[in-house]
């Protein structure tokens, strides 16, 4: 015979109760150590929720200034402007204070011969109140004299192209020309054989009347006739 003797099985009953007590003991360690964890988990986030709170996800618009940019100066333009075409303006024959070639000056009453044998001369060279009705005319002061033109050749002579203007003082300053008083204009043609007058008015200062020259132009691109000396005041 053994010497250990078999024990008698438990019975089982007593076998159920054992597993459901361990059972129970393992659930209540479960909900021991989930419950646990959610109050760890609701203490770490009671911690950390002012730290985020003072870490918002965007960042804090700059600052605003109020003084204004400093504009950076503009640099300069090294590129050269394409030229322009420029007219240089030129005195036309006849415009009025336009200095024209002259012959050598002689003198106020020198009779003289224009062209194609016709002749100038002048005459009732006098001081008087110049009247102004044309534009740009100013009344004033002036000197009024008379221009005869001879023709003696045997066909009329075109007078067209003549034109008179009047200079005053050392400087030979141009005289304006005036309507009046008793101002006329020379004719279009001499006749054959005849003469033909015209009487001009220009303005002359009283104290630059010591020194006058009276221009005839009668052809473009030769020298003018010029009178020169003293005028009336």
């Amino acid at each position: 015979m053994s010497t250990h003797e078999k024990q008698p099985p438990e019975p089982g009953g007593t076998r159920r109760t054992r597993n459901v007590v361990l059972l129970a003991v393992a659930a209540v360690v479960v909900i021991g150590l989930a419950t646990a964890g959610i109050w760890w988990g609701v203490a770490n986030g009671s911690a950390s929720s002012p730290v985020a709170a003072e870490s918002p996800s965007s960042p804090a618009p700059a600052p605003h200034s109020s003084a204004s940019p400093t504009p950076s100066a503009p640099k300069p333009s090294t590129a050269k402007p394409a030229p322009t075409a420029t007219s240089k303006p030129t005195a036309q024959p006849g415009a009025a204070g336009a200095a024209l070639p002259q012959r050598e000056p002689i003198a106020l009453s020198t009779k003289t011969t224009v062209d194609k044998g016709v002749t100038v001369t002048m005459s009732k060279l006098e001081a008087v109140k110049g009247e102004a009705s044309g534009p740009g005319e100013v009344a004033g002061p002036a000197i009024r004299f008379t221009l005869v033109f001879a023709n003696p050749g045997a066909a009329a002579y075109g007078s067209q192209p003549i034109v008179v203007n009047a200079y005053y003082g050392q400087d030979n300053t141009p005289a304006l020309p005036l309507s009046g008083p008793g101002a006329t204009t020379l004719a279009a043609s001499i006749p054959a054989h005849s003469s033909a007058s015209a009487t001009y008015v220009f303005t002359v200062p009283e104290d630059q009347r010591g020194s006058v020259t009276i221009t005839v132009d009668y052809q473009a691109g030769a020298p003018a006739i010029a009178f020169q000396g003293v005028a009336p005041k």
